[in-house]
């Protein structure tokens, strides 16, 4: 295929889109002083903003995605490519527990301000993307460019979409950046944020907000190296947000906030919630069919380049 090779970017449906991980939607309070494993002090002291309640978690959202990995695989392989899945299926790191930047002081001291890296992430991107370099294997995944959604991508999506129900799926994104926006200006979230500043001030540290500490341009977020200065600093961080109670302060003013948003969208936001249940339903109904590789019966063959594909992934004439 001519040009640059399309990347295999996740294409869920646009219901899913915004049902799962719209930026950081919800994220957990540690205690900087706890020697317990930081899953446990999650446990402890785990908490949700509401409007966390209308998307899928991160433990639904995390089997959406390897339920979609699956469809593709089931495809790619019809086609006559080799589509790698990952075995582990453990959720990983959630994204949501950086809303308010690094909260937890154990993964502030071993990765600073760089999020957590996922090896496995690492190498199924690599892998995937040596399968797509075969010939014709972007025209399986994505569809030929004369016929989009006929590519093994838009079938999973569309597999997963079934019986979501039509409703306005950019309000969830759009009711949880403004609630973030608002209630950063939020007198008591600016008071919390100068005790947090004069915290991080005495232990040798200058920044007016937590902002400016993941911003400064001593870390390279872009690279994978963690200086022992960016670890120190947001092992800080981390601390002294617990210290001066700036997470507690600002889960309940936003919590105020969304209540607030809720009431005001309360019959739409519904209507989202029902379609996160019917994505979470045909998940597991995916995961239950192939998480052990059964042979189930499958769509017609998608057809590529006027060909259609069949089960042996030859091609035959149409």
């Amino acid at each position: 295929m001519a040009g640059a090779m399309r990347k295999p970017i996740r294409k869920a449906v646009l219901a899913v889109t915004v049902l799962i991980s719209v930026g950081y939607g919800g994220y957990y309070v540690f205690s900087a002083n706890a020697e317990t494993d930081v899953a446990e002090q999650a446990d402890l002291v785990g908490l949700e903003l509401p409007l966390d309640s209308y998307r899928l978690d991160h433990e639904a959202e995390s089997n959406y995605y390897r339920a979609e990995d699956l469809l593709v695989r089931e495809c790619m392989e019809d086609a006559g490519f080799t589509w790698h899945v990952p075995d582990d299926v453990s959720p990983g790191a959630d994204p949501k527990r950086r809303r308010y930047g690094v909260i937890d002081p154990g993964t502030a001291k071993e990765y600073g301000y760089h999020f957590p890296s996922d090896s496995r992430s690492q190498r199924t991107e690599r892998l995937r993307d040596q399968t797509l370099r075969q010939p014709r294997a972007e025209e399986a995944y994505f569809g030929p460019e004369s016929s989009e959604g006929k590519g093994c991508a838009a079938r999973a999506d569309r597999r997963l979409g079934r019986g979501v129900v039509p409703a306005d799926y950019g309000l969830l994104a759009d009711l949880d950046w403004r609630s973030l926006e608002d209630s950063e200006d939020h007198p008591d979230v600016m008071a919390a944020k100068r005790a947090w500043s004069t915290c991080m001030d005495a232990r040798g540290y200058s920044y007016g907000t937590p902002r400016e500490a993941v911003e400064d341009p001593a870390w390279n977020l872009d690279e994978p190296a963690v200086s022992e200065e960016e670890r120190k600093v947001a092992r800080a961080d981390a601390d002294c947000k617990y210290e001066a109670g700036m997470v507690e302060t600002w889960v309940q003013v936003e919590t105020e906030i969304q209540r607030g948003m809720i009431a005001e969208n309360a019959s739409e936001l519904e209507r989202l919630r029902q379609a996160g249940s019917a994505c979470r339903e045909n998940a597991r109904a995916v995961l239950e069919e192939l998480g052990h590789r059964s042979d189930p019966a499958r769509e017609e063959a998608p057809v590529f380049g006027g060909n259609a594909v069949g089960e042996s992934g030859v091609a035959t004439p149409s």
